[in-house]
């Protein structure tokens, strides 16, 4: 909903706010997310060197489920330089509108007095780590000290070898680091004896990662555009389960989808034994993922699948085209 057409929904609920401000003095006291309102928005968001700001409503379900995780990143947040903020945009109208919030909540992060819009994930995990990377480099120079914390601070981190910061390399790898910051960790090591001691001879590229075998290299010329995709392919488990929380980190792959439905353990392990070979082989090429078929059984029905488990289909994310395997043949790794 857009604010220009909010604006009389806010000032009613604004009345119906008021019952509860009493209560909310109280918690707001004990909490580490800074209230801001018209008059101290813009003196605080200037003192700030990185902050991120809530727009919010009181009577708005997602900010209320939003509300706890962004309590708990303010508090961790608080003790590394950046702060957590919001405004309620029931009572603090004009502000919202002059930074055309389209909706609740919005979020955006401020630096250095520029505001930018946060496209990270809604849980504390998420804020956390989406506001850490706005205070390093885009591309982190490692050495012996750094390198073993850095490849294992986030979920998933690039590492590039190069010889000098003036190599073709290194300047590829750099402007794909500054494209992709806001996903994930780059990270660059200048040392021949640093790379030989992680098994690489020339310049390469590496992507580390908490799941499947723990890291990935890449073996081909060092473009932004060949490693793009090789880090998407990456960045996502060669058979994981997709859920809502995590869907956008495969979408954002671009690859096609292997929907495998189960609705059991006992199917969902007959489906681990027959795709993730064929997930392994495919890495790259389509993106196979479990998926619960209690939960998500419309989108079963999106892929013109019968509701009988396990079942498997492919699905374009282009232009949607969908393949379902049929249902009256075995779910084999053969067929």
């Amino acid at each position: 909903m857009k604010v220009s057409a909010m604006r009389f929904m806010l000032s009613t609920v604004a009345a119906l706010a008021v019952t509860g401000l009493v209560n909310a003095s109280a918690d707001e006291a004990k909490s580490d997310v800074t209230v801001l309102t018209t008059e101290t928005f813009k003196e605080w968001t200037a003192a700030q060197d990185l902050a991120l700001i809530e727009f919010y409503a009181p009577w708005c379900g997602h900010c209320k489920t939003l509300a706890p995780e962004y309590e708990k990143a303010a508090t961790i947040l608080k003790d590394e330089n950046i702060s957590l903020a919001k405004v309620d945009c029931t009572t603090e109208q004009a502000l919202c509108e002059e930074m055309e919030i389209p909706g609740f909540p919005t979020l955006k992060v401020s630096k250095n007095g520029d505001f930018a819009t946060y496209n990270g994930t809604r849980k504390e995990s998420g804020i956390l780590s989406y506001m850490r990377k706005q205070l390093l480099p885009a591309l982190s120079v490692l050495d012996q000290d750094s390198f073993t914390t850095f490849t294992k601070s986030e979920r998933v981190v690039v590492v590039g070898f190069v010889e000098d910061v003036e190599s073709p390399e290194y300047a590829e790898l750099e402007q794909l680091a500054k494209e992709l910051r806001d996903d994930m960790l780059f990270g660059v090591v200048k040392s021949a004896d640093m790379a030989k001691e992680h098994g690489i001879t020339g310049p390469g590229v590496v992507v580390y990662k908490e799941f499947d075998d723990g890291k990935d290299v890449f073996s081909g010329k060092i473009t932004a555009d060949e490693l793009r995709n090789f880090i998407k392919a990456s960045s996502v488990p060669i058979f994981g389960e997709i859920t809502g929380e995590n869907y956008a980190t495969y979408a954002q792959t671009g690859l096609p989808f292997g929907f495998a439905f189960f609705d059991s353990e006992e199917s969902r392990k007959e489906l681990e034994e027959q795709i993730y070979p064929i997930a392994k082989e495919y890495k790259g090429v389509i993106s196979f993922v479990l998926i619960d078929a209690t939960k998500y059984s419309s989108q079963a029905d999106h892929l013109n699948l019968k509701h009988e488990w396990p079942a498997l289909a492919i699905q374009s994310q282009t232009n949607l085209a969908k393949f379902p395997f049929p249902q009256d043949k075995e779910l084999s790794k053969a067929n």
